[in-house]
């Protein structure tokens, strides 16, 4: 391999390096092109939202029953 050949190659390595962190972090220069991390941080935090608003309906429910079982008694 000449010093040429071993040149292009690096430079198509880092060419698909900028690829792969394009894909994991997203492009800064872009907002509607978000990366794989920051999409899993918006999955996780309407996941958490999502327990919440689950729990509360629990609590919520259970208060009602509560409620109906006591007015019975």
């Amino acid at each position: 391999m000449d010093l040429a050949a071993l040149s292009k190659t690096i430079k198509d390595m880092k060419d698909k390096l900028d690829v792969i962190f394009v894909a994991l972090i997203g492009d800064p220069t872009d907002e509607s092109k978000p990366g794989v991390i920051i999409r899993l941080d918006r999955l996780e935090r309407a996941y958490r939202t999502l327990v919440w608003f689950g729990s509360a309906m629990v609590t919520l429910t259970a208060a009602i029953i509560a409620a109906f079982v006591i007015k019975l008694i």
